[in-house]
C-alpha cells in the first residue's frame, strides 16, 4: 500500500499490524482504536488525521507530516517519529515510553498527562509545547529548542537538557530530581549540571 491515497478514509478499529504505508496520503484519515504495531508510516502526509487510542508500538513514522493530527491516548512505546512535522498535534494521555522525537517540529503540540519515560527529543523544536503533568523520567531533551514550553507539574527526574534553549519555559511544581542542566544560565534545586 506504499504511496496509496487514503485521504478521509476510516480505518477505525482496523488491524493493520506490520503494514507498509510509506509515502501514503492519509490526510484527515481516521485510525481510532486501530491496532497498528510495527506499521511503517515513513514520509506520509497525514495532516488532521486521528489516531485516538490506537496501538502504534514499535512503529516507524519518521519524516512524515502530522500537522494538527490527534494522537490522544495512543499507545506508541518505542515508536520512531524522527524528523516528523508534529506541530499542533495532540498527544495528551499518550504512552510514548522510549519514543524517538529527535529533530521533530513539535511547536504547540500537547503532551498533557503523557507518559514518556526515556523518550528522546534531541534537537526537537518545542516552542510553546505543553508537557503539563507529563512523565519525562530520563528523557533526553539535549539541544532542543524549548522556548516557552510548559512543564508545569511534569516529572523530569534524571531528564537531560544539555545545551537546550529553555528561555521563558515554565517549570512550576515540576519534579526536577537529578535533572541535568548543562550550559544554561540557571540551575534548578536538586539538579545537576554546569550552568554558564
Amino acid at each position: 500500500m506504499t504511496s496509496a491515497n487514503f485521504d478521509n478514509a476510516d480505518f477505525s478499529g482496523a488491524i493493520l499490524e506490520n503494514v507498509d504505508l510509506n509515502f501514503a496520503s492519509l490526510n484527515n484519515a481516521r485510525f481510532d482504536d486501530a491496532r497498528m504495531t510495527n506499521i511503517r508510516l515513513v514520509g506520509v502526509k497525514a495532516e488532521g488525521a486521528s489516531f485516538k487510542n490506537a496501538h502504534l508500538e514499535n512503529s516507524r513514522l519518521s519524516r512524515s507530516q502530522f500537522h494538527n493530527a490527534d494522537f490522544t491516548a495512543v499507545k506508541a512505546d518505542k515508536a520512531n517519529f524522527y524528523d516528523a512535522d508534529l506541530q499542533s498535534v495532540n498527544f495528551s494521555a499518550a504512552a510514548l515510553n522510549k519514543a524517538n522525537f529527535e529533530r521533530c517540529r513539535l511547536s504547540k503540540a500537547n503532551f498533557t498527562d503523557a507518559v514518556m519515560k526515556e523518550a528522546t527529543f534531541s534537537g526537537a523544536r518545542l516552542h510553546q509545547t505543553l508537557f503539563v503533568n507529563a512523565v519525562l523520567e530520563k528523557a533526553v531533551l539535549d539541544e532542543s529548542d524549548g522556548r516557552a514550553a510548559d512543564f508545569t507539574n511534569a516529572d523530569l527526574s534524571k531528564a537531560s537538557f544539555r545545551d537546550a534553549d529553555i528561555e521563558e519555559s515554565i517549570f512550576t511544581d515540576a519534579i526536577l530530581k537529578d535533572t541535568i542542566w548543562s550550559n544554561y544560565k540557571r540551575c534548578r534545586t536538586n539538579s545537576i549540571g554546569v550552568c554558564k
